[in-house]
């Protein structure tokens, strides 16, 4: 599906998890913890859902560098 609609699976998981990030400054939470998939561990891919994924991973990365959240990411296969 995310392959279908690819306008939604950016939205979602990339504009999304920068909005989660963001909230998560703002507000002055402690700990976050970011859900992924395996399909982001691959060093390329043509896929939308998992390169979007991939994005989101780089963007909590950063985010942990350079914010006050500590942030975690699982990865389930």
């Amino acid at each position: 599906l995310a392959e279908k609609i690819i306008l939604e699976t950016v939205t979602s998981n990339i504009f999304g998890t920068q909005n989660i990030i963001q909230v998560c400054e703002e507000q002055g939470v402690e700990q976050c913890i970011f859900s992924s998939t395996g399909k982001a561990s691959r060093y390329w891919t043509g896929e939308v859902y998992a390169a979007s994924k991939k994005v989101a991973e780089w963007l909590f990365a950063q985010a942990s560098r350079t914010g006050r959240v500590q942030y975690g990411r699982v990865r389930f296969t």
